[in-house]
């Protein structure tokens, strides 16, 4: 659905069971939504599906079993060109590309550090400098880096707190777990997890390192 101005929603696409729906981005200028869709069967099997949000016309599924039997879906970073995407796996130790206008998938990284625990890898971000890609695993909770040109090439960032102490997010099972929604406000990276947000500065751009807060919320209901 699509929530108004005044508060009113209208309905873009109806769904179906048993499939639901997990990580949604929106590409305003291109007027596209894509939406991690996963059915509620044996392995959780899952689709990227891309609509056209003025029509609801669904413009391409991309069926991720085609690549790995229990492919699935759990969050989207778009590259922003209204073409390319790139999607984490919370199953298997993968994040795809998905390109548009080619209708194609593909495993773009593959790391033993995208290794499912419980849930595996969860949010994707592209940073502002489009070089590297971000993504956290639920648990235990860390924060790795991909280098675009070397998408093989995954690394876990070192976290350290502002006021100096071993930061949370380095894949141990206590603080801020569960590591779920990410999204980039300028340089800044900002992790939701159960009851607290993450705010996250890198060191620098490589990312080897980065600066970790964190803020308690009211309700521990959020998750993106």
């Amino acid at each position: 659905r699509r929530v108004n101005d005044d508060g009113t929603t209208d309905l873009i696409h109806r769904g179906s069971d048993p499939w639901a729906t997990l990580g949604v981005r929106i590409d305003a200028e291109a007027r596209q939504a894509w939406v991690c869709a996963i059915k509620n069967t044996e392995n959780y099997p899952g689709e990227v599906r891309v609509y056209n949000i003025d029509t609801g016309d669904r413009l391409q599924t991309f069926d991720l079993t085609s690549k790995v039997q229990q492919g699935n879906c759990n969050d989207i970073a778009l590259f922003g060109d209204g073409r390319r995407a790139y999607a984490t796996d919370r199953e298997n130790p993968h994040v795809y590309r998905l390109d548009l206008k080619k209708g194609s998938v593909d495993i773009w990284s593959t790391d033993d550090l995208l290794e499912s625990h419980v849930v595996g890898t969860n949010g994707i971000a592209i940073t502002p400098n489009r070089k590297k890609i971000v993504v956290t695993n639920y648990l235990p909770a860390r924060l790795m880096v991909i280098d675009r040109a070397n998408p093989n090439e995954v690394r876990k960032v070192s976290m350290v707190r502002a006021d100096g102490r071993p930061g949370l997010l380095s894949g141990d099972r206590f603080g801020l777990g569960g590591a779920d929604g990410i999204r980039f406000i300028g340089n800044t990276l900002y992790v939701m997890s159960s009851g607290k947000l993450g705010r996250i500065t890198p060191v620098d751009d490589s990312w080897r390192q980065a600066r970790f807060e964190t803020f308690d919320l009211p309700d521990r209901g959020y998750s993106g």
